[in-house]
C-alpha cells in the first residue's frame, strides 16, 4: 500500500490544485514528486529482496515500480525545461540518467525482474517511452546528432514489426522533422513532418500538438518561399474547430507570410 500511497503522491505533486471556484489551493512541486516516486520505487526493491511480495502482486507492482521510475525522468526533464543555466544541466543529467538506465533494465534479460519487466512492458512499453523521451532530453541538451540516432531506431523497430499508426511513432517523425529544420535541411523536414502527420490518424496527437504540427509545417514551407502552401496551411489552423492559443499564434503568422509576401494590406488587416 507503500507504494501505491507514494505513486498517487508523486503524481498529485505534478499539478496545479485549485478549488472548484479556481482559488488555488497549491502549486505543483516537481521537486516533491520525484521524491515520492523515488520512495515508491525505494519501498518495492525493500521488499522484493526481502522476497515480501507475493508472486500474485508482482507483475502488477513491477508495473507500478517502471511507472514511478519513468515519471520521476519526466519531471527531471520538466524541471530542466522550465531552468535556466546550471539547474538547466543538472537536471537534463539526471533525467538522461535515469531514462538510460531505464533502458537498460528494459534489455537486460539476467535482470532479476526480467520476466515481470516483459510483462510490465507489453502494457506500457517502457523502453519505447523512455526511447523517446531520452531522445526529446538529447536535443533539449542540444545533443541532436544523438538524439537523431536515438529516434532513427524507434522508427527501424516500428518499420519491423510493421507499424504504420501511434502516438510515438508520429511524434518520433515529428522530432526528427525538428532537427532537421534546425539544420536548415527544409525538404527533408517537411517529409518527416508529412510521415509525422500520416502516422497521428485516428486523432492520436491532442489539440494543441495537431495543431503545432501544422505550424512546423507551414514553417518549412515559407523557409523554401512557397508563401502559397504557408497561408493555405495557417488557414487550416486558423479554421480549426477548437479552442487553442495556437489559433491565435497562426493568425500571426499568417500576417508574416503576407508581409513577405508584400502584401502588406492584408498583412495589417490579419494584425487587427
Amino acid at each position: 500500500y507503500l507504494i501505491h500511497a507514494w505513486y498517487l503522491i508523486g503524481l498529485d505533486n505534478k499539478r496545479d490544485r485549485k478549488t472548484s471556484a479556481g482559488k488555488w489551493i497549491r502549486r505543483k512541486n516537481l521537486i516533491a514528486s520525484i521524491d515520492a516516486f523515488q520512495e515508491a520505487e525505494a519501498i518495492f526493491d525493500t521488499l522484493f529482496q526481502k522476497g515480501l511480495i507475493p508472486d500474485s502482486d508482482l507483475n502488477y507492482l513491477t508495473l507500478l515500480r517502471y511507472k514511478a521510475i519513468l515519471e520521476r525522468a519526466m519531471s527531471n526533464l520538466q524541471i530542466a525545461e522550465e531552468s535556466q543555466g546550471a539547474k538547466k544541466q543538472i537536471y537534463l543529467e539526471y533525467a538522461e540518467g535515469v531514462f538510460k538506465n531505464l533502458i537498460e533494465e528494459c534489455r537486460d534479460q539476467s535482470h532479476p525482474l526480467a520476466s515481470a519487466i516483459r510483462h510490465a512492458n507489453q502494457k506500457v512499453h517502457f523502453e519505447e517511452e523512455s526511447s523517446y523521451w531520452l531522445a526529446q532530453t538529447c536535443m533539449t541538451s542540444n545533443k541532436d546528432e544523438e538524439a537523431e540516432h536515438l529516434l532513427d531506431e524507434i522508427l527501424e523497430k516500428y518499420q519491423t514489426l510493421k507499424v504504420t499508426r501511434g502516438y510515438f511513432l508520429s511524434k518520433a517523425w515529428y522530432h526528427k522533422g525538428l532537427i532537421a529544420m534546425k539544420s536548415h535541411r527544409y525538404s527533408q523536414a517537411l517529409e518527416f513532418l508529412k510521415r509525422a502527420e500520416d502516422a497521428s490518424k485516428g486523432n492520436v496527437l491532442s489539440t494543441d500538438e495537431k495543431l503545432d504540427l501544422w505550424i512546423q509545417q507551414s514553417l518549412g514551407h515559407q523557409k523554401l518561399n512557397d508563401f502559397d502552401e504557408t497561408i493555405l496551411i495557417l488557414s487550416k489552423v486558423i479554421n480549426d474547430d477548437s479552442i487553442s492559443s495556437l489559433r491565435v499564434k497562426a493568425m500571426y503568422l499568417r500576417s508574416e507570410a503576407y508581409e513577405l509576401q508584400g502584401r502588406r494590406e492584408l498583412a495589417r488587416k490579419q494584425l487587427e
